[in-house]
């Protein structure tokens, strides 16, 4: 495991940390964490029910033709699935619906192929290296905003 994929594994473990916190933190109130469009707050809504856990809300972000022929975007705009289509290439890249008011803090993983990623001002992801018909798991957290 190189540098960067510690790195990342950390980054991952440290959200993944914050996620349990916050469930913790639903538990014992009502069930759902306020969505971050109020003063103070951040992240995108979470809520639990029947021990099921959702993050934000809305349409699913919006992949560009350079994610390949029949790429797919499933989730929202804090926590999505793409996978790419055919014919994919470096130009790749996937909008958010509403985008944060900066750059958020993003987690992208690789589930099928290793890929290198950069944020586009809050407004999106770039990918680079897109495999053909590989999945990429992104989770983002940031104010909202546009």
């Amino acid at each position: 495991m190189n540098t960067y994929q510690r790195t990342l594994a950390a980054i991952s473990i440290a959200l993944f940390a914050l996620f349990e916190i916050t469930l913790a933190l639903a538990q014992q109130g009502t069930g759902q964490i306020p969505n971050g469009t109020n003063a103070g707050q951040f992240g995108p809504p979470i809520s639990t029910n029947n021990g099921n856990i959702s993050f934000g809300n809305g349409a699913p972000p919006v992949a560009n033709a350079a994610c390949g022929t029949g790429a797919t975007v499933a989730g929202t705009d804090s926590n999505f699935r793409l996978q790419s289509g055919t014919s994919s290439n470096s130009g790749c890249q996937v909008a958010f619906v509403q985008p944060f008011s900066g750059n958020p803090i993003c987690s992208v993983v690789g589930e099928t192929a290793l890929i290198s990623w950069s944020l586009n001002r809050g407004n999106g992801i770039n990918f680079s290296g897109v495999v053909d018909s590989s999945v990429y798991h992104v989770h983002c957290f940031g104010r909202p905003g546009g």
